[in-house]
């Protein structure tokens, strides 16, 4: 039984936002994707307090 794919509230499908991501890969070097992931592993791990206050912090510099 195939599952249907549940538009979001902006109206794009879970698999359309998929292939949209999939479609910007491509336009990305495997270097610098390579770099981004690398990144991302050695990124330090924050707690959800401490996520709250960066986006606390990022919210009232764009206020600013």
């Amino acid at each position: 039984m195939k599952k249907k794919s549940q538009p979001s509230s902006d109206g794009a499908s879970q698999i359309d936002k998929f292939r949209e991501a999939a479609r910007a890969l491509k336009s990305v070097g495997d270097e610098e994707y390579d770099d981004a992931v690398a990144r991302v592993a050695k990124a330090e791990k924050l707690s959800d307090e401490q996520i709250k206050e960066l986006v606390r912090r990022k919210r009232e510099e764009a206020k600013r």
